[in-house]
């Protein structure tokens, strides 16, 4: 109600304001009255920029929490050093042992080309995010020519600090179904961590005499695979379908590749079980039908295998990750009961 008051009424809006408020002086007059005012002005001025900042981390926040489920923290104000939110990661309501930084940037602060955005930092920035000790991710949002809104990303490396603008490719877009390759690219960040990890204990199928081999895989994929779903334990339960089967049988793979995934078929429930971060994924493309959009990204998980009749390889296990979801799921809150996602097992074979 101050901003209504004339000036001759500045008296009366002074007792409005609480004793130890900053913005009461300890002198009553109007002078002093009007210098407390334009601070309140400044306060709530409102620049294009600002707004244009404002739109952007709302459409991040929207992807993040609506979309993945997570928490994303702000930092406000004059608290922001080149880091504009903490991303906390979630899974079915529980927190993750995965967080990670935001700098999220507008059309202000970037410039378009035809395969990504060239961001332009300033030196305290990328020795701040070099020295951070949590990853740090650049996300462009872009409004585009055609009035669609899209966000893309890129996780800043130390090789980064070295140049004054950042690159980020249109290829990655951070949308609700990225989640997955977020983690992934994660994994840069713990390499030293993975690799004293200790290695998974496997088992080679056994294949009767009378039999053929792919019989018997057939068999023993249907009556141990197919009834059971193995728990990730960062992206939840995984299910084996006969799509999966049809995939490592495939006409267009050679004999002796479908030979070894059919082999370490037993092998692949323990890696699922023990499974970290993936080692890479490959989005497909996304489809829509009607009012839902379907994306799907294949997930590939890597650990090192040991068994008791042959020696030890390292052998990697794609998921594909499959995520229905409404196209105003902006508007719908995150466990609505039209939005679907699972993991599915794909394939399985020796790197």
């Amino acid at each position: 109600m101050v901003g209504w008051f004339r000036d001759g009424d500045l008296r009366v809006a002074h007792q409005a304001i609480a004793p130890d408020h900053p913005l009461r002086g300890p002198q009553v007059n109007s002078k002093g009255l009007l210098a407390s005012w334009s601070n309140v002005r400044k306060m709530t001025r409102s620049t294009r920029q600002s707004r244009t900042g404002q739109w952007g981390e709302d459409y991040v926040r929207a992807i993040v929490e609506t979309g993945w489920g997570c928490i994303m923290q702000t930092i406000e104000g004059s608290r922001d050093r080149g880091i504009d939110a903490t991303v906390f990661d979630m899974r079915n309501g529980h927190r993750t042992r995965f967080r990670f930084d935001l700098q999220i940037r507008t059309s202000e602060h970037y410039s378009r080309r035809p395969d990504g955005f060239a961001v332009t930092v300033s030196d305290e920035h990328r020795q701040m995010w070099s020295g951070s000790n949590l990853p740090v991710f650049l996300v462009c949002v872009d409004a585009g020519e055609g009035g669609e809104t899209k966000a893309f990303w890129r996780m800043i490396l130390s090789s980064d600090a070295q140049g004054g603008t950042i690159f980020v490719p249109r290829r990655n877009v951070f949308g609700p179904s990225s989640r997955g390759q977020v983690l992934t690219e994660l994994r840069r960040t713990m390499v030293p961590l993975l690799r004293n990890l200790p290695p998974v204990a496997g088992r080679i199928l056994g294949c009767p005499l009378h039999v053929g081999l792919r019989q018997a895989a057939k068999t023993w994929y249907r009556e141990s695979l197919i009834p059971c779903k193995v728990e990730s334990p960062d992206f939840g339960p995984v299910r084996f379908t006969w799509h999966g089967w049809r995939h490592i049988t495939r006409r267009r793979r050679s004999r002796a590749k479908i030979f070894t995934s059919l082999l370490l078929l037993p092998s692949a429930a323990s890696i699922l079980r023990d499974a970290r971060l993936p080692a890479g994924y490959r989005p497909l493309p996304t489809r829509q039908r009607g009012r839902f959009h379907y994306d799907r990204t294949l997930l590939f998980f890597e650990r090192k295998v040991t068994f008791t009749n042959r020696s030890p390889a390292l052998v990697r296990v794609t998921v594909k990750e499959f995520d229905k979801l409404p196209v105003n799921w902006r508007d719908r809150p995150p466990d609505a009961p039209e939005r679907h996602r699972e993991y599915t097992f794909y394939s399985i074979e020796e790197v």
